[in-house]
């Protein structure tokens, strides 16, 4: 491992913890959503604050095309039995006066870990802010696959975003560009005013959801895979000028494609330090809440 290389990492560490004492940064899919919506199977719909829609058109335009304004890195992949979440997530949740069991979505859970780096310059950008939108998919040699959606987006225009009312992406916006019904999760966050350069880390997966049905076996669920592929791609973006929301499509272009490795009990991908990992289990290699000394 370089210097230069592990310099960034502490640099990634610390942009996180920076940005997370920031209250206006962070917008997760909310978890309860989540939660119903594996519950009833169907697709879930995140609640953010927006603009009165009378001020919000939205375009669909495939003619444009924009370099994005994130290089994208898997930096962590990990999926196998996870006994200890299973027990854990095991409860119950009260919704309308009726009660449900809640149980771990999966007893063969996966997390995913980015590293997102801000390669955009705000002076060739024509509009306020923009959110990019890319498309996960997990999938195994037994033909099992799980879809998740990530959405990541900055401003350009320092005095966008002041009021928090326009802060978040529009998640109808987002849903034009996606397949709720074969998505499992829709995450991601919107972090003001990022630098040319500046890192922060995301995570997605099926860790720690729950539903009121049975647990499933996830990725094992047509029996134990023999191999497991990531892939992520750009499906589009928003373009945010004032009240008026644009959405365009991506052109098609070659994905972000990682293998995991075969481990005695799961399947692994890993381009963390051993020496910056915590030794706490495979689903948790790092703490996100504190920087690497």
């Amino acid at each position: 491992m370089t210097a230069n290389k592990r310099t960034n990492y502490q640099k990634v560490y610390k942009t996180f913890i920076t940005k997370m004492h920031q209250p206006r940064l962070f917008y997760p899919t909310i978890l309860c959503i989540s939660m119903l919506a594996t519950m009833f199977l169907l697709p879930y719909s995140t609640t953010t604050i927006v603009p009165s829609q009378s001020n919000i058109t939205a375009n669909q335009d495939t003619s444009i095309e924009s370099t994005p304004q994130f290089n994208v890195d898997v930096i962590y992949a990990y999926t196998g039995p996870n006994n200890y979440s299973a027990k854990s997530l095991n409860g119950t949740m009260i919704m309308n006066g009726t009660k449900f069991e809640m149980h771990p979505l999966s007893l063969y859970p996966d997390i995913i870990f980015f590293n997102f780096t801000h390669v955009a310059n705000a002076e060739k950008e024509n509009c306020d802010a923009k959110t990019e939108v890319y498309f996960v998919e997990i999938s195994t040699d037994t033909k099992v696959k799980e879809n998740f959606v990530i959405h990541f987006g900055t401003n350009y225009n320092p005095k966008y975003g002041t009021q928090p009312s326009i802060q978040a992406p529009d998640m109808s916006k987002i849903d034009s560009l996606i397949d709720r019904q074969t998505t499992l999760r829709v995450s991601g966050l919107f972090a003001p005013n990022m630098v040319v350069n500046e890192s922060l880390w995301f995570k997605i997966g099926t860790l720690d959801t729950t539903t009121s049905r049975p647990s499933g076996l996830g990725l094992w669920a047509a029996g134990e895979p023999h191999s497991i592929t990531v892939k992520v791609h750009r499906i589009g973006w928003l373009s945010m000028t004032g009240n008026i929301t644009s959405v365009i499509t991506a052109s098609a272009s070659d994905p972000l494609q990682v293998s995991l490795a075969k481990t005695s009990q799961g399947f692994l991908y890993n381009t963390i330090p051993e020496d910056d990992m915590l030794q706490t289990d495979a689903f948790h290699p790092i703490d996100l809440y504190k920087p690497i000394s």
